[in-house]
């Protein structure tokens, strides 16, 4: 795989890819989603913004689902990923490390310090798969807990900025082993936390070899 020219090595490949959500997964999550959303009354997903961006397989998965939506920012560090943002979505901002990135009510604007993006307050989408090394069965089980340190604790990173941008709908991917994590209770939290912004909670576990979409463009 070439990025601007410059080969890149199979490692930071295999990351990308492995960090990355199935976009299959995806797709089937946001269609049900952007589906359910126009038979109610609202406009469906035109916006959305990406924390734990990646390669950005919530874009691929909007548009395996034929969804016309706007990405207002991405949020990614790792330098493969970000290379193959720069390349391939040039117009739309990466802020970067998400625990810097905050809205700005006063001004207006969701900003990392040094970019500022226009905010009207309504963002249709906001989606991430924070870490799940703290949580994964196949990991020492850190847990996620609140303040904690560990890598998958930015899950809560996650929730302050659900808190902020007040998006219509969430979606946050992870591992299985984030059910049964500290006896389920890092489960828990989370899932109180994102109740007690307001929002009503579901979820799902989906294996992506068995996840079909009709169709990828």
């Amino acid at each position: 795989l070439k990025i601007d020219g410059d080969a890149t090595p199979d490692g930071p490949r295999y990351k990308g890819c492995g960090n990355s959500w199935g976009v299959n997964s995806a797709a089937w999550v946001t269609g049900r989603i952007h589906r359910w959303d126009l038979a109610h009354g609202g406009r469906g997903i035109r916006t959305y913004a990406t924390v734990c961006s990646g390669v950005e397989a919530q874009t691929l998965a909007l548009k395996a689902e034929r969804i016309d939506a706007k990405a207002v920012f991405f949020s990614e560090i790792e330098k493969f990923p970000c290379r193959v943002l720069a390349h391939h979505y040039p117009e739309v901002p990466n802020l970067g490390d998400m625990t810097e990135i905050f809205y700005d009510k006063l001004n207006g604007v969701i900003t990392n310090g040094k970019t500022s993006i226009n905010y009207d307050g309504h963002l249709d989408l906001f989606s991430g798969g924070t870490p799940c090394q703290d949580v994964s069965v196949a990991g020492k089980r850190r847990g996620m807990q609140e303040g904690s340190g560990t890598r998958s604790s930015l899950a809560f990173a996650f929730v302050r900025l659900c808190d902020e941008l007040r998006p219509q709908w969430i979606l946050w991917e992870n591992v299985p082993g984030v059910l049964s994590s500290n006896g389920g209770a890092d489960f828990r939290l989370f899932l109180g936390q994102i109740g007690k912004l307001g929002y009503s909670v579901a979820y799902r576990t989906l294996d992506v070899q068995f996840t079909r979409v009709d169709e990828f463009p």
